[in-house]
């Protein structure tokens, strides 16, 4: 896919930083999947540009709104 942006003349990606991912337990971090994608951008020449999204349950609220816990 990065190769593709590539191609296609892109010069920046946008991916999901999802906190639930990210940190699935409070204080257990797992950038591994992130850093895969940010240095395969990096290593073509592309900018990334992440947004921060889904809350991890451990950090929410609940389920209020029959919403789920994001």
């Amino acid at each position: 896919t990065l190769d593709v942006a590539v191609e296609l003349g892109g010069a920046w990606i946008r991916i999901d930083l999802n906190w639930d991912l990210a940190e699935p337990a409070q204080g257990q971090w797992n950038w591994a999947p992130f850093d895969a994608v940010i240095d395969g951008a990096k290593a073509r020449g592309l900018k990334v540009y992440a947004t921060l999204a889904y809350t991890p349950a451990w950090a929410s609220s609940g389920n209020r709104r029959n919403d789920g816990a994001n």
